[in-house]
């Protein structure tokens, strides 16, 4: 499965709530390195850094309750970096 696949993946399985939090932030840093020394990769690994980011913020329930728009705001931003990060990458590919 290739980048673009993955972060399709997981974004579905985050929609489901169907991902545990260990495997969250496993899958993100995994991702993090997919495009190292290839054109636009600067874009992507910023996309998946700040999906790890939000990912550490929405599973810690005191963090994401800061936002007006509680957890659900902060799985919001998580999921729009994840679909920038998916179309960066096939963009790449």
């Amino acid at each position: 499965m290739n980048p673009q696949e993955r972060l399709t993946l997981l974004a579905t399985r985050i929609r489901k709530y169907d991902i545990g939090e260990d495997e969250l932030l496993r899958e993100l840093g995994n991702l993090k390195p997919a495009f190292d020394g290839v054109e636009r990769e600067a874009n992507y690994r910023e996309k998946v850094g700040a999906a790890v980011e939000w990912g550490k913020i929405y599973l810690n329930p005191l963090k994401s309750e800061k936002y007006s728009g509680g957890r659900e705001q902060v799985r919001g931003f998580l999921l729009q970096d994840l679909a920038s990060a998916a179309k960066i990458a096939g963009d790449i590919m």
